[in-house]
């Protein structure tokens, strides 16, 4: 297998795997195009100026393009450093599962502005077991700030909020499922009360503070 010819093939792959995590939509060009062509050619003129204009370009998403990229440079440059061997189809997916890993991976909070009220924390709860991790987000509105926040019980959890890891509360049960990952890509299911899955939150971070919209 050609190198140049899998690396073009994996980053059109890795581009929608983005575009999915990062809810872009797919059928932007698709559709753009269709509306186009049904227009009449002055219309189409308009149209394409005034998108020129005033199309405000996302600046996480190129932040999250990029930092995807150096992710996926650095693990293949690993990856060659500890085998210099052809590559192989076994090892093209051996290494896709080594890169593969979550955007919601928040990077660190470059500013903490107390001073905007009526604001909205996001906060990540980290769990895990063994090698195995998984992550919860929840939105939080309200005038707490920093350690007031930095407090999570499975007791008032139901559930519904974002995940990474499956997490499922039987209620019937009293009892709480989730699905954790190493960073490989192999899954642990882990299950318990709320008790035990206190027991496995390792962090609880803000990653993110907004005024609310």
């Amino acid at each position: 297998m050609e190198v140049e010819k899998w690396v073009e093939e994996f980053c059109v792959a890795r581009i929608a795997e983005i575009f999915q995590e990062i809810n872009i939509d797919t059928n932007y060009d698709e559709r753009m195009n269709k509306i186009m062509s049904s227009l009449s050619e002055a219309d189409q003129q308009w149209l394409d100026d005034h998108l020129r204009d005033c199309f405000m370009t996302n600046e996480d998403y190129y932040k999250e393009f990029y930092l995807a990229g150096m992710r996926d440079i650095i693990t293949l440059w690993k990856y060659l450093q500890n085998d210099n061997s052809d590559l192989t189809p076994d090892k093209v997916t051996e290494m896709k599962l080594k890169i593969s890993r979550p955007l919601q991976e928040e990077r660190k909070m470059e500013k903490y502005d107390i001073g905007i009220r009526n604001g909205v924390h996001r906060v990540k709860v980290t769990l895990q077991q063994w090698q195995y991790v998984g992550h919860i987000w929840i939105n939080m509105g309200g005038n707490c700030y920093g350690k007031a926040l930095l407090d999570f019980d499975f007791e008032c959890e139901d559930g519904e909020s974002e995940n990474d890891c499956e997490l499922k509360y039987h209620e019937n049960e009293e009892w709480f499922t989730a699905v954790l990952k190493d960073q490989d890509g192999n899954s642990c299911r882990v299950d318990g009360s709320a008790a035990d899955f206190n027991d496995m939150i390792v962090a609880i971070e803000i990653v993110s503070y907004e005024e609310k919209r």
